[in-house]
């Protein structure tokens, strides 16, 4: 494992499995979650510059 993820594991003050089980996971969802809400806010927006802007702005 690369230093930097056991450096944030011992910051997080939390176990290697925690950090796998708990913490990876609930990120990949959070990440997930504001995927699929931005495709869903910017349904039918095709110019990308335009899609950019209307969701810095909300």
């Amino acid at each position: 494992m690369p230093k930097e993820i056991n450096g944030l594991i011992q910051g997080l003050g939390i176990s290697e499995e925690e950090y796998w089980t708990d913490y990876v996971v609930k990120g990949y969802m959070k990440q997930n979650s504001i995927s699929k809400l931005r495709s869903e806010v910017l349904e039918g927006i095709e110019d990308q510059d335009k899609r950019n802007e209307f969701w810095e702005n909300l």
